[in-house]
């Protein structure tokens, strides 16, 4: 099937759960892309509990969709304003990678692993890639948009163009392989794991930042059942989670956004690519609704065995 955005066709397609391989799953609901309008069906899984899109964007329709245009905010995600109006890099307005390259440097530290050499996928416009070298890193990126390769290497910063399945980085094993922010763009996230999996060293772990989507909907069932229990079940103004459907999270940016993960779902992953789940002591959360609303479990860490 086709949809178009201006001017380009889109691919989509039906996908069984990248987890599990289960074609059994249950409709969340539906929502309009933000550039298309079609309207899509986010599934869970009914075996393992993985949320994705269903059917979703092929991969050379996802890769196209990271022009200059959604550097700038006018793509998909309306928050990823990397790029000034004169085209240059800034900081993203919603996920500093300052803080975040500190965080990870702590939270390494307290593992033990003092490693330095860090492979950071998706690497985007090279922000964190650089954060990452003030502190002492030995980083790289690989990218597959074109325009952001670009955009690094102005900057003097090590990355290579391609998908992490076709780039063999000369035999070269990273104790530190991080996705901020990229996994949930991803169709194939258990092939990206595995991957990066190939690229450790003994003892290396992966680090992957991304949305909790527990969080999205536990908080609103919450609010539900409390209500349901205030009002001896009555609602006369109908299912609490019909007034505020989970989707509604801006975090579903459905052409982009396509995996979905919960740290039980992360860590049913890592296990099937022999990684060993750590769990990261939860942390005060500055995100955006709802995330924000409790405390913010830590996405687990992918250790990979001596």
């Amino acid at each position: 099937m086709e949809i178009f955005f201006r001017g380009r066709s889109l691919h989509l397609v039906d996908r069984a759960c990248n987890l599990c391989g289960s074609r059994k799953n249950s409709l969340i609901g539906r929502k309009k892309g933000v550039l298309t309008s079609y309207d899509f069906a986010i599934a869970s899984c009914a075996e393992c509990g993985f949320v994705f899109v269903n059917p979703g964007l092929d991969d050379a329709s996802l890769i196209a969709l990271y022009d200059q245009d959604y550097y700038r905010g006018e793509g998909f995600d309306s928050c990823a304003t990397y790029l000034s109006q004169n085209n240059e890099v800034q900081e993203h307005p919603c996920y500093r990678s300052d803080s975040t390259a500190k965080r990870l440097a702590t939270v390494l530290s307290e593992l033990g692993i003092g490693g330095k050499d860090l492979l950071d996928v998706g690497c985007g416009l090279g922000g964190f890639v650089k954060q990452c070298n003030k502190l002492g890193f030995h980083a790289c990126g690989i990218e597959t948009s074109s325009f952001a390769v670009q955009k690094c290497r102005e900057q003097g910063l090590e990355v290579v163009e391609g998908q992490l399945s076709g780039v063999a980085f000369d035999g070269r094993k990273f104790d530190v392989i991080t996705l901020i922010e990229v996994i949930e763009h991803v169709t194939n996230p258990t092939n990206v794991i595995q991957q990066a999996a190939s690229l450790l060293k003994s003892g290396g772990v992966v680090h992957v930042q991304t949305g909790n989507v527990d969080h999205a909907f536990s908080y609103l069932r919450r609010i539900d059942r409390l209500l349901k229990h205030s009002t001896g079940g009555k609602r006369p103004l109908g299912s609490l989670t019909e007034l505020m459907n989970p989707i509604a999270w801006d975090y579903f940016s459905l052409e982009g956004h396509v995996s979905y993960f919960s740290p039980r779902t992360l860590a049913f992953l890592y296990k099937k690519c022999r990684l060993d789940p750590i769990e990261v002591p939860a942390v005060k959360s500055n995100a955006r609704f709802p995330r924000s609303l409790i405390p913010q479990k830590q996405m687990p860490l992918g250790r990979k065995p001596f």
